[in-house]
């Protein structure tokens, strides 16, 4: 995409003045098509690919061909790059709306189960959720559920999308158009005037950002009436059960979508979360996808924060403070980033022994993991209750490689607290005198069961990216607009 967007600009600087609408012109329509052909590319990949590439390049080289004699050859041309950069466009749009479900039926077509082939793994059933559902079991959610077909909710989503997808990338390749040629201009107030118009430019690039993610997202979120019933008969094929209603998380700052609960080996709690809080945050995106699995025994608050295809979360003001990493042996921290409360490094070093880093690397890359209170918490940046069998195959593959882990895990004790209240001799992995002397016997609890110190149950928190990126921002579009205006 990069390389696209280069060569756009060059054909833009090199085009002649009578040329330069267009040149704008067939960059628009570039990216039209080009979202317009991924989006609707047929399902093997090699037909994909002569689409998507093939198309762009059948229209434009011969129209240069023939306005060679005029000079205005260059102007088709731009149909290539801003075909990349639209079908790029959509590509990003679909990680957050889902690919096509013809396209997902093309490419899992026999497919039944997916997650560990090895006997006794975890493995989901995925058929319901690329089958068409019952019209009967459709009518009776959409009574159920009235507002899973909002038609106003739908067009006003559809309105937005458009501008985010379609006005806003036709404004900010006229703008980048505008921009050089006021550079080829040679004009006494070139400098200024492009300064100032980078100024506008980096606004409109924050408030498509914006849009484009905001909508996506939003509009990914809303499940239709037939969707809500290929997840509940997706459930159901798996031991857990529709939560169709809209609900608030345990913290109160998160919605949660598409939530599915049940027993996966332990109880879990899968959704699509959004955060709603005004005045709290809980350091993670804005939108993301969790799997909740509970566990025995309360665990020290830990976070691997994955570091595979990780751009920094822009919506997070907050974060855990850098001071609390801890660097692991091996290759872990190539994958991994771990945060432990301070105090708790040695708890961390026997809670993720060589072992269990190996699964990680190899089955959770993908995935944040926290550990909190009872629970295990598996985060994606995106959606996690989707209609991809491929989703789920790595959710099986993560809470497979988990599962024996978390037994290892349920035998932590907290030291600390034996120190501070004798009568809750909870002593990790060793064995105390019995009462009356005469042997060894297993560790007791409290009567309440073990629990965490207090230097151990949250995390400190610190500044997040979001933060950074707003202040930097800021100061940037200041010095831009200072510099434009001065004589």
């Amino acid at each position: 995409m990069p390389v696209a967007v280069l060569f756009f600009a060059v054909l833009a600087w090199g085009a002649a003045p009578e040329g330069t609408g267009a040149t704008a012109f067939m960059g628009i329509l570039g990216l039209v098509l080009g979202a317009a052909l991924f989006r609707w590319r047929p399902g093997p990949l090699w037909a994909r690919f002569l689409l998507v590439a093939g198309v762009p390049g059948l229209i434009a080289i011969p129209l240069s061909l023939s306005l060679v004699s005029r000079g205005q050859w260059i102007a088709p041309l731009a149909l290539l790059p801003a075909a990349t950069v639209g079908a790029w466009i959509h590509a990003l749009r679909e990680r957050r709306l889902g690919v096509p479900r013809r396209v997902l039926a093309a490419d899992w077509a026999g497919a039944e189960m997916v997650g560990e082939a090895r006997e006794g793994g975890l493995r989901f059933d995925t058929r319901a959720l690329l089958a068409k559902p019952p019209r009967a079991e459709v009518v009776a959610m959409r009574r159920a559920v009235p507002e899973a077909d909002d038609p106003a909710r739908r067009f006003q989503f559809g309105l937005f999308s458009f501008v985010a997808w379609v006005v806003m990338p036709v404004g900010l390749f006229a703008m980048g158009f505008g921009m050089v040629q006021q550079a080829r201009s040679g004009d006494g107030d070139t400098v200024p005037q492009l300064l100032g118009m980078s100024a506008i430019l980096s606004l409109m690039l924050l408030a498509a950002g914006i849009l484009m993610v905001f909508t996506t997202a939003g509009r990914s979120r809303m499940t239709r009436a037939a969707d809500l019933v290929r997840l509940d008969r997706f459930g159901r094929a798996n031991g857990m059960r529709l939560v169709p209603q809209r609900g608030a998380d345990r913290s109160g700052l998160r919605e949660l979508s598409r939530v599915l609960v049940g027993r996966l080996r332990r109880p879990v709690l899968l959704a699509n979360s959004v955060l709603t809080s005004r005045t709290g945050h809980d350091g993670y995106a804005q939108f993301s996808g969790i799997c909740e699995v509970e566990l025995a025994v309360p665990l020290p608050n830990i976070w691997l924060r994955a570091r595979q295809d990780r751009a920094p979360v822009l919506s997070a003001y907050t974060a855990p403070a850098r001071s609390q990493i801890l660097s692991l042996e091996g290759d872990f921290d190539r994958y991994f980033e771990l945060y432990c409360p301070a105090g708790y490094e040695r708890d961390a070093l026997y809670l993720f022994t060589p072992d269990v880093m190996a699964w990680l690397i190899d089955d959770v890359g993908g995935f944040d993991v926290e550990l909190i209170d009872n629970r295990m918490v598996l985060r994606t940046r995106g959606d996690l209750v989707t209609f991809d069998p491929a989703d789920w195959h790595r959710l099986a593959l993560a809470l497979g490689a988990l599962d024996a882990r978390i037994v290892q895990w349920e035998r932590w004790r907290d030291d600390r607290v034996a120190a501070e209240d004798p009568a809750a001799r909870l002593v990790r992995g060793v064995e105390e005198p019995r009462a009356d002397g005469t042997g060894a016997g297993p560790a007791t609890g409290s009567a309440s069961g073990p629990v965490v110190g207090a230097g151990g149950r949250r995390l400190r928190r610190g500044i997040g990216a979001g933060l950074v990126f707003a202040l930097g921002y800021g100061a940037i579009y200041l010095l831009l607009t200072v510099l434009a205006n001065l004589r």
